[in-house]
């Protein structure tokens, strides 16, 4: 057996430590005890203690060193952060949006469709919502009245004033005078009815209206007060229903008038008063007191008062029955505290025959006990203390 080899490298401990065998022949719980076998026990526990951590030390074979200045190290960025950057520039862009509210967005978008309009005075709150709304559909009404024929629209302003639909169907079914042609006219009979319908309008009695008629006849001039009655006919016609709608548009406006003072002197008579009907009203109560009677609903077009009026089929009674005794509530003042003092005179019974119950069975306890030989005395010591 010849001289064992000697190992050429067996002075640089770090270089046979660098190399890696072959992974097939090494066992890895080997090659640690083998690099661990000369470093001290608590740099071992540190370096394992990296390697729990995710840390793996990476040896440099010597002549490889890159100077820490020729490192350019480059942060991957996040595509999170790539998003909110992107997000923070897009508001950045159109710094209007942030300011706003969801009603200006909403009706933005019914303008957009169509539905509304919005104009640059438009208040960005619900009143201003609903404003525009209104509006809107007020426009719509009066475009759908603008596409109506003459009649049409001066039977809807009529009965918008509060008119009575009858009488205008009665001034509107009237003969139409403008109507009869000349062809018309040349009728005989047409024009004694022409002459006497103005002889009725003038006053005549109908024995002056067959005179009048027959004269007209005899004298050839007939067909010429016709024409004349024709015209005259048709301004008293036109004067009368223009009169009509006069009368019931001023009624309108005095109705309007009348019912504003009404509401200004109610509001004023409840803020004066201190008491109604006997009864404290507060300053906070007489606000909800003035819009209980004048408020109305959009929805049903009457005020809460109106509503529960309807609601209590009792009202109207109780109404009158306040009304007839003057609003006298000293009746039920006196039947309340009759009710009252009935009910505290009841429990007081109920409680004097509950004490009383209670005492006659301590009573028998005594002698029961007394009867088996023993005497309770506590009834007694109570009695006389």
């Amino acid at each position: 057996m010849g001289k064992e080899q000697e190992n050429p490298f067996g002075g640089f401990k770090v270089l046979t430590d660098s190399i890696m065998p072959d992974v097939e022949t090494v066992d890895p719980s080997e090659m640690e005890n083998k690099e661990n076998s000369d470093i001290p026990v608590s740099q071992i526990e540190e370096k394992r203690s990296d390697q729990d951590m995710g840390i793996r030390e990476v040896e440099v074979l010597p002549g490889t060193e890159e100077k820490d200045e020729d490192i350019d190290f480059e942060e991957p960025k996040d595509d999170g952060d790539q998003k909110e950057e992107g997000k923070a520039k897009e508001y950045s862009e159109d710094d209007d949006s942030e300011d706003e509210s969801n009603i200006q967005i909403f009706a933005n978008y019914l303008n957009d469709k169509g539905i509304i309009e919005i104009d640059e005075n438009f208040e960005d709150s619900e009143e201003g919502l609903e404003k525009a709304i209104t509006d809107q559909i007020d426009r719509g009404i009066s475009n759908y009245k603008d596409s109506l024929g003459d009649m049409s629209q001066k039977f809807i302003k009529y009965i918008e004033d509060g008119g009575d639909p009858t009488n205008f169907i009665k001034s509107y079914s009237a003969p139409d005078y403008s109507a009869i042609t000349e062809d018309q006219i040349e009728d005989e009979g047409l024009q004694k009815k022409l002459v006497s319908e103005l002889l009725a309008i003038e006053g005549y009695s109908p024995e002056e209206i067959r005179e009048k008629t027959a004269d007209y006849e005899d004298g050839g001039i007939l067909e010429k007060e016709a024409r004349r009655a024709k015209n005259k006919l048709i301004r008293h016609s036109d004067a009368r229903k223009a009169e009509m709608l006069k009368q019931q548009e001023e009624a309108r406006i005095q109705q309007e008038k009348a019912h504003d003072e009404f509401i200004d002197n109610l509001e004023k008579d409840i803020n004066k008063r201190t008491e109604i009907a006997g009864f404290e009203i507060k300053e906070k109560e007489k606000k909800k007191l003035f819009e209980y009677i004048t408020k109305v609903d959009r929805k049903t077009g009457k005020t809460q008062m109106m509503l529960d009026m309807e609601n209590d089929p009792d009202a109207n009674l109780k109404m009158a029955f306040l009304l007839h005794n003057k609003f006298d509530l000293s009746k039920v003042i006196k039947k309340a505290e009759k009710e009252v003092a009935s009910r505290v005179k009841s429990g007081l019974n109920n409680s004097l025959k509950g004490e009383g119950n209670k005492r006659k069975s301590k009573s028998k306890t005594m002698v029961t006990d007394e009867r088996n030989g023993n005497p309770d005395f506590r009834s007694f010591g109570k009695a006389i203390m």
